[in-house]
């Protein structure tokens, strides 16, 4: 009976397992998981101070600008962190993954700028003008 207990508590915590995605780049984009970053494990204390290195999103994604980040608690992260909280309440565990964008970036531009143009167009706009004449 308390081995069935045990294992329905176990079950019903680890339920409460998240996600939550930050979106670096206006979605649509196609992503793909970074080799370097993908399900990292971090460690922080509080749930507020970063005691594991720093994700490195220029490595992340051989210097392309990453799309998203996704952090999340697993089952074996929720069992890691029951474990935590019951003996050491000030850890808890995350992982976290990097999507790197697939093909060219999309950019969007801002308010009040021309649109981005092709590579290997001509610039858009007058054509420059003539020197003055020699004197």
């Amino acid at each position: 009976m308390k081995t069935t207990l045990a294992l329905a508590a176990t079950l019903a915590l680890a339920g409460g397992c998240w996600r939550t995605t930050y979106l670096l780049q206006p979605p649509g984009q196609m992503t793909q998981t970074s080799a370097a970053y993908d399900q990292h494990m971090h460690w922080s204390l509080l749930n507020v101070i970063e005691l594991s290195s720093p994700v490195n999103l220029q490595l992340a994604c051989n210097n392309a600008p990453p799309v998203a980040i996704e952090e999340d608690v697993g089952i074996l992260g929720a069992l890691v962190n029951i474990v935590l909280d019951t003996y050491v309440p000030l850890l808890h565990v995350h992982n976290a993954t990097v999507l790197c964008p697939v093909g060219p970036p999309m950019q969007q531009p801002m308010m009040g700028q021309p649109p981005m143009q092709p590579m290997g167009q001509p610039p858009m706009g007058p054509p420059p003008m003539a020197p003055p004449p020699a004197q």
